[in-house]
């Protein structure tokens, strides 16, 4: 049986907040919590979608991990995501597979897809680029279409734009 809190359809879902879910039309096994969480999903499935406005624009998106202020808030069809942070994946509209940890992790990112960014604005600026691994604060920063890049260590990569294929690993201070 469905926990709701306001008006909800579909299968298996839990919605807990003012809006939260509130188009669901057929999505199944969904877990929205907060704000508006989930406001459009219409047939997106098996997501957990926790924090104010988080999801906020996900219609058919399916099997995404949203949480946190504002986490895959413009997400509309990208599946296999997983945000974690305040504004982690905040752009990303049909990006798959990817990885944003961090608060702004992955801000700017539209369609990239598998890439792993953990730490406060890693691959803030990352649009298209994919296939990268940014981790520490600021890593990657300017990274926009890049691809298939390591960037390892605070502030690593940080003036790259669109090279692809490097390796940058800081350690210390």
């Amino acid at each position: 049986f469905p926990v709701t809190i306001g008006k909800a359809t579909g299968l298996g879902n839990v919605y807990i907040g003012y809006h939260a879910g509130r188009a669901s039309t057929t999505g199944q096994f969904n877990i929205f919590e907060g704000y508006q969480a989930g406001l459009v999903n219409t047939t997106g499935e098996n997501n957990i979608i926790q924090g104010g406005f988080a999801g906020v624009s996900n219609t058919t998106g399916s099997f995404n991990i949203f949480q946190g202020r504002d986490a895959g808030r413009s997400n509309t069809t990208g599946s296999q995501n997983i945000f974690q942070g305040t504004s982690a994946g905040y752009s990303n509209t049909t990006g798959t597979l990817n990885v944003f940890q961090g608060n702004n992790a992955g801000y700017a990112n539209t369609t990239g897809e598998s890439n792993v960014f953990q730490g406060v604005n890693a691959g803030i600026a990352n649009t298209i680029g994919s296939n990268n691994m940014f981790q520490g604060t600021n890593a990657g920063f300017s990274n926009t279409t890049g691809f298939n890049n390591l960037f390892s260590g605070g502030s690593s990569g940080r003036s790259n734009i669109t090279g692809a294929s490097n390796v940058s690993i800081v350690t210390g201070k």
